[in-house]
C-alpha cells in the first residue's frame, strides 16, 4: 500500500487554499470540581477533512472524512515528542472514521496524509 503523507508546510498549505490548523493556542483549565480540559483541534487536505478533541487526561479523539472522489482515502497523523500514530484511512468519498488513542500528553501537530484506495 502507497502511502504519502500531505505536507504541513503553512505557506504550502495556504497556497492550497486549505486550512491547517493545529490545536487551539489554549484550553481552559480544569474546573474545581474535577472537570477534564479539553482543546479541540481541526485539519484538511484536499483528500479530505478531520477534527476532534484533546483532553488532559491524555486521550486524542475525533473522526476523518473522505471528501473527494479520488481514489485516495485520507488519515491523520499525530506526532508527539514521542512518536507518531496514523488514524484509520477513511474512503470511499463521503466515508467517516472515528479514532481514539490514550496516553497522549503534551504537544501534537496534527497532518493528514493518504493511501491509494
Amino acid at each position: 500500500m502507497k502511502t504519502k503523507l500531505a505536507t504541513a508546510a503553512v505557506l504550502g498549505m495556504a497556497a492550497l487554499g486549505t486550512a491547517l490548523a493545529a490545536p487551539a493556542a489554549h484550553a481552559a483549565p480544569s474546573s474545581p470540581t474535577g472537570a477534564l480540559a479539553c482543546q479541540n483541534w481541526t485539519v484538511s487536505s484536499p483528500e479530505g477533512k478531520a477534527s476532534g478533541t484533546q483532553c488532559d487526561n491524555g486521550v486524542v479523539s475525533g473522526w476523518v472524512e473522505d471528501t473527494k472522489a479520488d481514489g485516495r482515502c485520507p488519515y491523520v497523523r499525530l506526532t508527539t515528542s514521542s512518536g507518531t500514530r496514523n488514524s484509520p484511512s477513511a474512503g470511499p468519498m463521503g466515508a467517516r472514521v472515528h479514532f481514539s488513542y490514550s496516553g497522549i500528553f503534551g504537544s501534537v501537530k496534527y497532518t493528514m496524509g493518504y493511501v491509494n484506495c
